[in-house]
């Protein structure tokens, strides 16, 4: 119940990193009298928690122990021959006289069994979570994470320290790349409703001294080595703005950020040589294009020295001797990066859940028995029919064994 509850409020709280920083935002903004005292709790945090991790311990202790008893007895049962005295409690039993011949009454037992594989089952469905626990534990331990505004054109060093931001287990270290990898080109399609129908990056990297090229998307990632990359749901426009005049120059990169409201926009700011202060406002294009047209206020000191739209290319007298020039827009893209060396081991326990839950369902092992004495007149028949689970089902397969043994 406690690591249901504990799950729970995993998919209901945004979680620091995994959930992505507009997630986290968007939950703050939402509940505002929740934000807090969760953060204090660690409940944005869970899988990183000590409470939670000896709960999982706790848990996995316990499933080891089930394992342990149902493993051995799947096994006992699977060994155990069939005799007459192993359907003493059958759930279907019918006992009638057959009219033979003195000489041909006999006593004879026919037992058969099918569907022996049943018994394993559950084992194998508790198997599978337990090397899911494992590997949640390994991931908890030894798995990293990263993100990083990637613009297009830049690109990501293969050395450590790239990262916006990193977290992971106590014993995990810093994510590297196997190889330098470019940012090429977002492709972008929104649908009818202004919400993005498709979001994509392309990239370039070398494996092995040879050039690759990769496409990642919000639920297409992609392996470089050992570390996988996918994109978060966080991207808009970035602008390169050059500051000239006297006292200096300088050019740098402004990331635009979603902002809610009735429509989808951008907002971004930087500081610029000169004492300059800029804010940048851009819509979002229902084609999903660069904007070409955005709102510039420029604050120097505490006055408003310039606002207005700008446009591409456009070069603008903020103050005097001092132009800011809008050199160039480019769209920028949350990358996310994970490295889990116990992903196998989930992708296993998963496989042995469904293989366990299926062999649970769909086979059954079902034991019968015909058992004849000779008695006067005859010989008595006993047919007798039990199965592992759903007894009930099988009481018209106890009529037919009966039937045929009549007709005999």
């Amino acid at each position: 119940m406690g690591l249901s509850a504990a799950l729970a409020l995993y998919t209901l709280v945004p979680q620091v990193g995994s959930a992505g920083r507009l997630a986290t935002r968007r939950f703050a903004a939402a509940h505002p009298l929740l934000a807090a005292p969760l953060h204090l709790l660690g409940l944005d945090a869970i899988l990183q928690t000590r409470w939670f991790l000896a709960l999982v311990l706790a848990c996995g202790v316990t499933l080891a122990l089930v394992l342990e008893d149902q493993w051995t007895r799947a096994l006992r049962l699977y060994r155990q021959p069939l005799t007459p005295l192993s359907f003493r409690s059958a759930p279907h039993r019918t006992v009638f006289v057959r009219g033979v011949k003195p000489e041909a009454a006999r006593a004879r037992a026919d037992l058969r069994t099918r569907g022996r594989l049943a018994l394993f089952g559950t084992p194998l469905f508790h198997l599978g979570l337990m090397l899911v626990l494992l590997a949640g534990l390994a991931r908890s331990a030894f798995g990293r994470e990263g993100v990083v505004d990637l613009i297009e054109g830049e690109t990501l060093a293969a050395r450590p320290g790239v990262w916006g931001r990193e977290w992971g287990g106590a014993l995990s270290t810093g994510l590297t790349l196997p190889a330098d990898v470019r940012f090429e080109r977002l492709d972008l399609e929104p649908s009818r409703s202004g919400a993005v129908a498709r979001l994509g990056a392309d990239l370039a990297t070398s494996e092995r001294g040879e050039p690759r090229s990769l496409r990642i998307g919000l639920n297409a990632p992609a392996k470089l080595g050992a570390i996988q990359l996918s994109l978060s749901e966080l991207f808009g426009p970035a602008v390169l703005l050059e500051s000239r005049g006297d006292g200096g120059a300088g050019a740098s990169w402004t990331v635009l950020r979603p902002v809610g409201g009735a429509q989808p926009a951008f907002e971004g700011e930087g500081e610029y040589p000169g004492g300059l202060s800029v804010r940048l406002r851009a819509l979002a294009t229902p084609d999903g294009r660069l904007p070409q047209t955005m709102e510039l206020r420029v604050l120097r000191g505490n006055g408003l020295a310039f606002v207005g739209p700008v446009h591409p290319g456009e070069a603008i007298e903020v103050v005097p001797g001092r132009r800011l020039v809008v050199a160039e827009v480019r769209y920028w893209v949350e990358l996310r990066a994970a490295r889990d060396h116990a992903l196998w081991l989930a992708y296993l326990g998963g496989l042995l859940l469904v293989g366990g839950a299926c062999m649970m369902f769909g086979l059954n092992k079902i034991d019968t028995a015909v058992i004849t004495s000779p008695v006067e007149g005859g010989e008595q028949v006993e047919v007798a029919l039990r199965t592992l689970r759903f007894a009930e089902l099988y009481a018209g397969e106890l009529e037919a064994l009966v039937a045929r043994e009549r007709g005999r």
